[in-house]
């Protein structure tokens, strides 16, 4: 799903490699993604130290713990996280959808 919410294309590539989800990591600081921010959110080229991984799994490990949402809400403090593929497609239903 390319779109996080309100048109924002945080992940542009994410239909591009099927069975697979966009990893996106940042080594930048807020300043810069302000500065850039017309051009993310429509999904525009992502400006150096902006890193894309198309994955089926990944674990992602910090030195420190580090708070986790899910779906927004928080669920408390990790020092990994493990994100991967469903074995089977979500089926959703688009209501903006028009026949």
């Amino acid at each position: 799903m390319p779109n996080y919410g309100f048109g924002f294309q945080i992940f542009p590539h994410a239909l591009a490699a099927p069975g697979r989800f966009q990893l996106r990591l940042t080594a930048i600081g807020v300043p810069k993604i302000l500065a850039n921010l017309r051009t993310l959110w429509r999904g525009g080229p992502a400006p150096a130290g902006i890193y894309d991984f198309h994955c089926d799994r990944v674990l992602i490990k910090f030195d420190r713990d580090m708070p986790l949402q899910v779906g927004g809400d928080a669920e408390g403090y990790r020092r990994e996280v493990m994100f991967e593929m469903a074995e089977r497609p979500l089926e959703l239903i688009d209501f903006r959808a028009r026949g």
